[in-house]
């Protein structure tokens, strides 16, 4: 007797706007967002995929449950996956690889929290040894040089959490402690050098367990919250020994173990207005800033600094370490130009004689 297929319902009806097949709704549906609880999430996904022109059968964006506090109930966002922030970084024409990541130093650490187990909380601990901080290299042709950026990211301020309040690491931020902070690395890289492709747009694996404050949305499992200052901080307000300091490591060639100024030790004076800033050494350790109204004014103060100071690399990497805060306040307000001296440094500090060498 022959056997006749039957069809099974998929678990979620389409929406009224979809234009697929019911074959491409199934697998949308049972296969690529499986744990999308509602169709309005899965149209919104594909609709994200056809603005951005991206396939979605190949899963380039995350259905991410969110908590919505105005609403009080959640809602389900849609934000790009590592994936998708690589293949907008390829489309720009500029993309030029990728470098192995960079690892800080390892830190153990044991979370306390509440976990469900057979469906009751119960009181959990877990021991995690994870690298401190991850810097991964992106490469790209500017100006018909290939030119490095780089953005460090530090575990304890990225991971992805268990439950709202709690500081327990989620599942797979447990299992792959340096796989998913290789993501987090690698986007942050992604954004630095490519601004105008991605702008600000953080990936899933980095919202992951967050908190923000755009819309009153709050993803469940954090209690931080993403300001839009991308400057970070460790849990106890600054970066440990060892580690380089977010902002100012933005090539390759950039030194890990480098230290600045600390933020609560101001130079003796500022002369000048603007909030384009230098800072300089002065005698006994003393400091001065220097404030100039534009960016046109700072390079040319650059420009000054780095020609009489290129001969000594160690110079220049003191005015640099100096500079670390300054130049990323910089990259806020005038991403290029602070690109042009990082540039530069990155090019004399690689090879005094200011040609990039080789790799």
């Amino acid at each position: 007797m022959a056997q006749q297929a039957v069809a099974i319902a998929p678990r979620l009806t389409p929406s009224a706007d979809f234009k697929g097949t019911p074959g491409q709704w199934r697998v949308l549906c049972e296969a690529i967002w499986p744990n999308a609880k509602s169709a309005d999430a899965i149209s919104l996904a594909v609709s994200y995929c056809a603005a951005r022109r991206l396939d979605p059968m190949k899963r380039p964006v995350h259905i991410v449950p969110m908590w919505n506090t105005a609403l009080g109930k959640q809602v389900e966002t849609v934000w790009p996956g590592i994936n998708e922030l690589l293949t907008t970084a390829s489309r720009s024409g500029g993309f030029a690889g990728v470098d192995e990541p960079r690892w800080g130093p390892e830190q153990t650490k044991t979370f306390r929290g509440t976990k469900k187990i057979d469906n009751r909380d119960q009181a959990f601990e877990i021991t995690l040894t994870f690298p401190v901080w991850c810097g991964v290299t992106v490469w790209r042709i500017v100006g018909g040089e290939r030119r490095a950026f780089s953005q460090p990211v530090y575990w304890m301020e990225a991971y992805g959490r268990l439950g709202f309040g709690s500081e327990l690491p989620n599942d797979m931020w447990s299992k792959r402690t340096r796989g998913q902070l290789h993501k987090c690395a690698l986007a942050a890289s992604l954004r630095l050098g490519f601004p105008e492709d991605i702008g600000g747009e953080m990936s899933a694996e980095e919202m992951e367990g967050r908190e923000i404050d755009s819309g009153g949305f709050t993803i469940e499992g954090s209690v931080e919250r993403d300001t839009g200052d991308t400057s970070r901080r460790t849990s106890d307000g600054g970066p440990a020994a060892g580690e380089p300091r977010e902002g100012s490591d933005r090539s390759a060639t950039s030194d890990p173990s480098r230290t600045e100024p600390p933020a609560d030790d101001p130079p003796e004076r500022v002369e000048g207005v603007g909030s384009f800033r230098i800072v300089l050494p002065g005698p006994e350790g003393e400091r001065t800033v220097q404030a100039f109204p534009s960016s046109i004014d700072w390079l040319a103060k650059w420009d000054q600094l780095i020609a009489r100071h290129k001969g000594d690399p160690n110079d220049l990497r003191a005015l640099r370490a100096l500079n670390g805060q300054c130049l990323y306040d910089v990259s806020l307000l005038d991403l290029s130009a602070s690109m042009e001296v990082e540039g530069k440094l990155d090019r004399l500090l690689d090879n005094p004689n200011g040609r990039r060498s080789t790799r």
